[in-house]
């Protein structure tokens, strides 16, 4: 990608600033620029897409991320349609849950579950599932884990999984980090199970989804192009926010001040954000954002000579004895991913900072990862190749005083007139794709609406929905 800069010491003034160039961002830049408002992209790395790029490793396609496109916003859905067309497709791989070699429904379905684990098992969680808990509120996720399934249940599986995922225990975590995927979970599903078997279907079952024919980095693309390079500027690291407490006044890029016009949008992490901030807020609010923190991801991508190695999305693994948390074959997502006769795998394992499988070697960690995958029960044919990649800030960590923490810090951004957030590493808040998109699409109907941008209409898009 071509990238633009400005001769050195030379004060420059832009319109709407963007600040990082991930999917978040992109998504800003692609409303606006539908509202005919002209944007300024700035991002740090060398490359656009952030975590949510496609690579090319051999003549296998691989996403950072077990990234896929859902339809739950019509806004969101319809902006994938323009910018994808026909390379957009609909898919039906559902996702597994393995445990002890075994395979169960996910998300998780109490019955599929406690009939592989056994009738001792099955027992015990219809007997703990008979008489539900309406009346508690779950004050941390073990709690909230607890009241939906059952401690049999909620231990074996979520409990275990979660602790892996975020580095932290069950009942150090905010009930937030479970999502939606519990919402479905009550007796009456339970029930629905043990009377229909296979033909029972609960809302919280999720395997239809949409995804680019050659890959996640194709929406990437799509953004890029319809945005147009000429504003968008990699290589672009921000050194510095200059504000006067009611107003972004410009940004420093490589030594050189851009005078700020317009709008600023962040969607870097909110704790760098307020490290930027010249002058500085006080150290309440800067030791706020310190406390803050990001889960990395770091892949293993081992590409195999044979077809295929099963038929779902992504595999999750609970069991503490395995190192990585999910599985996933870019594959079985799109048959162009890989040619026939030949797949790829790509295993996740959760790390922060100073933990050793973020900081060892690439060859040590892919040896320690190929050995962990027997223990999986899978089989694997020979491999023809492996190849790590670190993720940064994949997750906001949402502990139990990550929320008020983060809430704090975003009253305190709210001071600025002309400074908003987004992105799941700019808000704090895990955020799915189509939440990007409804959130950048709100922001410029917004300004629409209050004659801010150009334009005092917006394009033919659905009416905003949050749902």
């Amino acid at each position: 990608m071509s990238t633009q800069h400005a001769p050195d010491g030379h004060l420059t003034s832009i319109p709407t600033t963007i600040l990082g160039g991930g999917l978040a961002g992109l998504a800003f830049a692609y409303f606006a620029n539908l509202a005919g408002e002209k944007v300024k992209l700035l991002e740090a790395a060398p490359f656009l897409g952030g975590n949510g790029r496609t690579l090319r490793f051999g003549e296998a396609l691989i996403d950072t991320g077990a990234h896929r496109l859902h339809d739950r916003n019509p806004v969101a859905t319809e902006a994938f349609r323009r910018l994808l067309g026909p390379a957009l497709r609909r898919v039906e791989a559902p996702s597994q849950i393995i445990w002890r070699g075994r395979g169960i429904d996910f998300p998780l379905k109490p019955l599929n579950a406690a009939i592989r684990m056994g009738p001792k098992e099955l027992a015990r969680v219809l007997a703990e599932n008979i008489i539900p808990n309406r009346g508690a509120i779950p004050k941390t996720f073990e709690e909230l884990a607890v009241l939906r399934y059952g401690p049999t249940l909620a231990r074996q599986f979520l409990l275990n999984y979660s602790e892996k995922l975020w580095g932290r225990r069950a009942d150090e975590l905010d009930p937030k980090v479970a999502g939606g995927r519990l919402s479905g979970l009550t007796l009456g599903s339970v029930l629905r199970e043990l009377l229909l078997g296979a033909r029972a279907t609960t809302r919280h079952l999720d395997g239809a989804f949409y995804y680019p024919t050659r890959g996640f980095g194709m929406l990437v693309d799509a953004l890029v192009d319809h945005i147009g390079e000429e504003c968008l500027q990699t290589d672009a690291p921000v050194t510095r926010i200059a504000h006067d407490g009611r107003r972004v006044l410009s940004v420093d890029v490589l030594g050189e001040c851009q005078q700020v016009c317009g709008d600023v949008v962040s969607t870097i992490p909110l704790p760098r954000l307020v490290e930027l901030l010249d002058p500085p807020p006080e150290e309440s609010i800067r030791r706020a954002a310190r406390s803050l923190s990001y889960r990395h991801l770091r892949l293993c991508i081992v590409r195999l000579d044979q077809d295929t190695v099963s038929r779902s999305a992504s595999l999750y693994f609970p069991e503490k004895s395995i190192p990585f948390t999910r599985l996933y074959e870019p594959k079985n997502r799109s048959s162009e991913m890989a040619p026939v006769g030949s797949t790829a795998i790509v295993l996740e394992i959760p790390c922060s900072d100073q933990e050793e499988w973020w900081m060892m070697s690439d060859k040590n960690f892919e040896t320690g990862v190929l050995r962990a995958l027997p223990a999986t029960g899978l089989e694997l044919g020979p491999i023809i190749g492996v190849h790590s990649v670190r993720l940064s800030n994949a997750y906001p960590i949402m502990d139990l005083n990550a929320g008020p923490t983060a809430a704090r810090l975003l009253e305190y951004v709210d001071l600025f007139d002309n400074l908003r957030l987004g992105g799941r590493a700019g808000t704090f808040r895990y955020l799915h794709t189509h939440d990007l998109f409804a959130d950048a699409y709100e922001w410029a109907t917004d300004r629409a609406d209050s004659g801010t941008s150009r334009s005092s209409t917006f394009p033919s898009y659905p009416v905003f929905c949050s749902s």
